[in-house]
């Protein structure tokens, strides 16, 4: 398996004031976005970022499931409390649209 996820470097690399400046790191989980689901709302910061190294029931769309690749994946979700969920769509592709460009 590739190294852990760098909590530190991240940080220091981080250009926004809100999104991911609260990183929630396991080596391990079954689904960030179960793990994400569990903590109650009112505990929880908008732009908490949940990574892990290995995620073994990842959730998608339409109810679809994978296991990820111990550290050769993108496997994280964000947290984000809308006021309504009218434009999440906007927010998915705005989303994947900076990681795209990030990783370019």
């Amino acid at each position: 398996m590739k190294s852990s996820f760098n909590i530190q470097e991240f940080q220091n690399r981080l250009r926004t004031n809100w999104l991911g400046s609260e990183i929630l790191y396991e080596e391990y989980l079954p689904s960030t976005n179960l793990y994400l689901k569990k903590i109650p709302v009112e505990s929880i910061s908008q732009g908490t970022v949940a990574i892990t190294d290995h995620q073994t029931k990842g959730r998608g769309q339409y109810e679809k499931y994978w296991e990820a690749e111990p550290g050769a994946n993108l496997t994280f979700t964000i947290f984000f409390k809308p006021k309504s969920g009218e434009r999440m769509s906007l927010l998915t592709l705005g989303c994947a649209y900076a990681i795209k460009k990030s990783l370019q």
